[in-house]
């Protein structure tokens, strides 16, 4: 029978999972996000992220122990990361980039142990966590992102008055995105389950062969670099 309180899944089934979800948080955050920049529109790029927070939300809702997130943003990270083995960069260059997608899992990973438990928060107050989790995750990007690595983007922020357009032109479609994404995907996780249940060897070969994708899809991405 299916509930809407389901028991956490297996720890093989979610490892599965867990690397799907990651695998394609790294791929939204390496090609979609960069499409998106590209195109020029208003926002795309906190359309794209708002898109995989969704997912993340709808992730959640399965029941999947907290920590299992912070594995999914150990993974986008990786997939980042293959810029530099593909370019041959330092990884100090990326420093700034990777805090801000770790920060981003603390945040996700902080909603999915409050939005789960025995009384799990929905509605209003996990709209309200997620804005919340958003606004400290920025917030904490930019004390941590001056003195790791201080970038031109982010020097440009320096003082009072570049903080509060920081605050306007960062934060706040940050915690738009995330306080948007996140509790629709976990209220439409909670409320739809499939009627049909794919059979297990079925389910995690399509995960893999999405995981495997996602990776491939950030490698020639990357490699795009070195013919332009």
């Amino acid at each position: 029978m299916i509930t809407s309180h389901p028991e956490s899944i297996s720890l093989h089934r979610a490892l599965v999972l867990v690397l799907a979800a990651g695998s394609y948080w790294g791929f939204s955050e390496v090609v979609l996000a960069d499409l998106a920049r590209s195109s020029g529109l208003p926002y795309a790029v906190d359309l794209v992220r708002g898109l995989t927070y969704l997912l993340l939300g709808l992730v959640a809702a399965q029941r999947l122990r907290p920590w299992f997130f912070l594995i999914m943003a150990v993974l986008a990270i990786g997939t980042k990361l293959l810029v530099v083995p593909i370019l041959g960069l330092t990884l100090a260059c990326k420093l700034n980039a990777q805090a801000a997608l770790l920060l981003s899992g603390l945040a996700v990973t902080g909603l999915a142990a409050f939005s789960g438990g025995k009384s799990p928060r929905t509605g209003f107050s996990l709209v309200a966590a997620s804005i919340v989790a958003g606004v400290l995750a920025s917030v904490a990007f930019y004390a941590v992102g001056l003195k790791l690595v201080p970038c031109a983007y982010l020097s440009s922020y320096a003082g009072a008055a570049g903080f509060l357009r920081y605050l306007s032109t960062e934060t706040v479609p940050v915690a738009l995105s995330l306080g948007c994404g996140f509790p629709i995907g976990h209220l439409f996780g909670r409320s739809y389950r499939p009627t049909v249940t794919l059979r297990p060897a079925l389910a995690e070969g399509f995960a893999l062969i999405l995981s495997a994708a996602c990776w491939l899809a950030c490698g020639y991405h990357f490699s795009l670099d070195l013919v332009r």
